[in-house]
């Protein structure tokens, strides 16, 4: 099922992060799913935005919402692990 909704749902990622929504995705591996780093005013503004995801819509996978206080980040090193 997940398959079946991948492509809507990287086309979906690709639109947010092309919103400066979100920072980095990534697979976890095994690919059982994924962790993403994102900017919003509110968790509650984050569910809002995900509720929009193919994978939400459709009902093959779940969100685990937490906010951050970022206090640093190394950008430089963050784009050398980048796979694409």
């Amino acid at each position: 099922e997940v398959e079946k909704h991948l492509p809507a749902h990287i086309a979906w990622l690709k639109q947010q992060y092309e919103q400066n929504i979100y920072l980095f995705f990534a697979r976890k591996v095994p690919f059982t799913g994924g962790v993403c780093l994102a900017v919003a005013e509110s968790a509650l503004q984050m569910m809002e935005i995900t509720e929009t995801d193919p994978f939400r819509t459709n009902n093959v996978a779940k969100y685990d919402i937490q906010e951050l206080d970022l206090t640093k980040i190394n950008t430089p090193m963050l784009q050398e692990y980048a796979s694409d």
